[in-house]
């Protein structure tokens, strides 16, 4: 194989190479980590939602237990203040509104009033007598639902008194990691583009110098310049090429 067609193929090769790289790279950024990452997320959003519940359920039963209605207001405005709370809902045992964020007290709801999946949450934490949460990744939110008992002696020891709904929004964090994942995908194509670039002046330049230099030598001998001769140099090919035109010109020259 000649040194030209040597030189080709590598810059074919390397041209190829990082095309693949590339398309491996964003491929495995679209279709695997960023699925990873909203995986991920969603999971830590539904464990600190489901912990931050546990420990609200703690407060809400003293607050019942004192009859303290301000303070479960207050509760509830706090948990509905955090970034991505879309509703706080605390509903009694015939599902009338204790403390809302968004409803009017004594609002009684039905399963037409809530989205399917809230409701079915709730009346499944009710029936297991434990806290549930469910994620919906098509819409980037987490659902939970938590009994509240009243903590108290005889009679009323461990009574429900009713269910508190939470329903977060986490597409703003999404947003935020999807945006710094495709940012250092960028950046890495940015720079994987200027060295494919490099390597194709680098490896044209070396091609394409030796012919530009021989036009300009047989330019300046159509000039009449006879002593104009180029170097030998390059591949086999364009060696040999320097080599006839040096004839040619030493031909001319002497007039034959």
């Amino acid at each position: 194989m000649s040194r030209l067609l040597q030189r080709f193929s590598l810059r074919l090769l390397v041209a190829t190479s990082l095309a693949i790289y590339t398309l491996i790279l964003v491929g495995d950024t679209v279709f695997f980590e960023l699925p990873a990452a909203a995986k991920q997320l969603e999971t830590r959003t539904a464990q600190e939602l489901a912990d931050r519940m546990t420990r609200m359920q703690g407060t809400l039963n003293r607050l019942i237990r004192t009859r303290n209605s301000e303070g479960i207001r207050q509760e509830v405005s706090f948990l509905a203040g955090r970034r991505g709370m879309e509703l706080v809902l605390l509903l009694d045992e015939n599902y009338q509104v204790i403390a809302s964020s968004r409803y009017a007290l004594r609002r009684v709801f039905t399963p037409q009033t809530l989205p399917d999946s809230a409701w079915e949450l709730i009346k499944q934490a009710s029936s297991e007598h434990r806290g549930l949460t469910r994620t919906h990744p098509a819409k980037h939110t987490v659902e939970a639902a938590f009994p509240v008992w009243l903590e108290g002696e005889g009679q009323l020891r461990n009574k429900r008194l009713g269910t508190l709904l939470v329903i977060q929004n986490f597409s703003e964090a999404y947003e935020t990691v999807r945006a710094q994942m495709f940012f250092r995908l960028g950046v890495v194509v940015g720079l994987l583009a200027v060295v494919s670039a490099f390597l194709w002046w680098l490896f044209s330049g070396a091609l394409t110098r030796p012919v530009r230099e021989l036009v300009e030598a047989a330019k300046a001998l159509g000039r009449g310049e006879a002593g104009t001769r180029v170097a030998v140099t390059g591949s086999r090919e364009m060696a040999a090429l320097g080599e006839a035109f040096n004839t040619m010109a030493s031909a001319v020259s002497t007039g034959r």
